[in-house]
């Protein structure tokens, strides 16, 4: 990601930072915005929307949901 940015790891980290975030939690609000979208607006199901997000088995992707939402179903 810091590539695409044209920074070094090390500027992005910092520049996350100084806007109280980090990468994994920019990266998990996307997906969930990602899987949102997809369900309600799309209608994919469970199994669709975790084979578009590339997490390949569905347990997991309900517990990446679990973990965004902290709500236990899609």
């Amino acid at each position: 990601m810091a590539h695409a940015f044209s920074v070094s790891p090390a500027t992005l980290k910092r520049r996350l930072k100084k806007h109280l975030t980090h990468f994994q939690a920019q990266r998990d609000q996307s997906q969930l915005h990602t899987a949102l979208k997809l369900r309600y607006v799309d209608h994919f199901n469970t199994e669709q929307i975790a084979n578009y997000l590339a997490i390949h088995d569905r347990n997991n992707f309900r517990r990446a949901f679990k973990r965004w939402t902290y709500y236990s179903s899609i």
